[in-house]
């Protein structure tokens, strides 16, 4: 099995080269983009036709395992932390950085449209993609496109509102200073007021700006077989809560507790049923806690959080790296677009994101073993998944996404119709 570790300090320690394999990403060749393009998953649907034109980006945590699968978690893929590792590519290993920018880049040059990019820059492997050569400067905030498009940005506008991609007059591409600001007042009067835009995950950000939303989304598609069991309880302790929660989830031998919204594993761990009540104790009273539950316990102790989302264990399949076997979650990014009824899903690629202990560590605790969490250690394992598992977690995985997507589609129309 092979992995590329990612460390802070890469950058800058160039003699660890050889221990993380090749940091060089893999320039694709047309054959390449074509396969990708090639493998998407593709349906029709009559009563979207009158839908908005749209493109989704987005990135997804799993727990897979050998062609069943738990969407444990949704977010916008800009927002995608930079990671280089190896995916297999048009049936060859490639190297590539997330979230993929120069595949993103191929699908959506396909549309001969101009892309804009509004927000904060990532990395310095982001602007190759962002700085095409009819803009030199890169706006940053939406005020400043606006400027830079100019007086006449209205005129000559199609009305009504354009029902296909090509149709627009540009991609805009929002990648907000933070997760709690995806849904700022100014992404949705842009969104709102410059229709001829296609404004990337103008519909599906408040979706994934939360897992509560992720979830409720995929309940209203008829999706809870692809979601964990789950419920959301004050961040408060009291003496009953462990006891509800364990007949809330009768057969569960283990939980996760979360935050709704937060990313890298921030709040979040992973008890055994026996030891709730303790452990509730410490997320949200005031009882000392050892130092090895710090990381978790002390998000609870200093959040302003009022809720937290809870839900059964849901397992993995085992990867062995360096004779240890873990129990990792998938992450995947991917691109959906719609078009008068179309509905198109590239699963872009994938890797395993291990956890900082094995399964059999008796020296870590449940969340140490279960939950990924990139701070722990201060680097990440990111396994690659072998190319068959690749292409059978695609389309077992596509279907579903484009049914949650048609799901977003339908009930745009509905807030449309109002």
């Amino acid at each position: 099995m092979k992995t590329i570790i990612i460390s802070p300090v890469f950058l800058t320690l160039l003699s660890f080269s050889n221990l993380l394999g090749s940091t060089t990403e893999t320039i694709l060749s047309p054959h390449d983009f074509e396969a990708i393009a090639n493998s998407a998953y593709v349906s029709f649907n009559k009563e979207l036709e009158n839908a908005p034109a749209d493109i989704t980006l987005g990135l997804a945590d799993i727990k897979y395992n050998h062609g069943t699968f738990k969407i444990i978690e949704c977010g916008n893929g800009q927002h995608s932390g930079i990671r280089r590792h190896s995916i297999y590519i048009n049936n060859k290993e490639c190297t590539q950085e997330t979230p993929y920018w120069s595949i993103i880049e191929h699908l959506l040059n396909t549309y001969k449209l101009p892309v804009w990019f509004v927000g904060q820059l990532p990395f310095q492997s982001f602007q190759p993609f962002l700085r095409p050569p009819h803009d030199k400067h890169r706006p940053s905030t939406f005020d400043n496109l606006i400027a830079a498009l100019g007086p006449d940005i209205h005129k000559n506008i199609p009305l009504p509102k354009p029902k296909t991609i090509r149709e627009h007059t540009g991609i805009v591409l929002y990648r907000a200073p933070s997760r709690n600001s995806q849904q700022s007042p100014v992404f949705s009067a842009f969104s709102n007021n410059f229709l001829h835009f296609v404004l990337i995950n103008s519909l599906s950000s408040r979706y994934f700006h939360s897992k509560d939303a992720t979830y409720r989304l995929f309940e209203d598609a008829g999706l809870h077989n692809y979601i964990p069991d789950y419920a959301i309880y004050p961040a408060r302790y009291n003496q009953k809560l462990a006891q509800e929660i364990i007949a809330r989830f009768p057969s569960t031998a283990m939980f996760i507790i979360k935050p709704l919204n937060q990313s890298r594993a921030r709040g979040v761990s992973v008890v055994a049923a026996e030891n709730l009540n303790t452990h509730l104790q410490h997320l949200f009273g005031t009882t000392p806690f050892a130092p090895k539950e710090t990381k978790s316990i002390g998000y609870w102790r200093t959040s302003k959080d009022t809720h937290c989302i809870i839900s059964e264990f849901v397992p993995s399949q085992k990867v062995t790296y360096e004779n240890i076997v873990y129990e990792p979650t998938m992450r995947i990014i991917f691109l959906m677009t719609h078009e008068c009824g179309k509905v198109t899903v590239h699963i872009l690629g994938g890797c395993w994101k291990v956890p900082p202990y094995g399964i059999t560590d008796d020296s870590a605790n449940l969340t140490e073993q279960y939950a990924t969490n990139p701070d722990i250690h201060g680097t990440e394992i990111r396994v690659i998944i072998e190319e068959e598992e690749l292409t059978t977690m695609k389309d077992v995985v596509a279907p579903v996404l484009a049914q949650a997507y048609k799901t977003i589609l339908k009930q745009s129309m509905e807030h449309d119709g109002k």
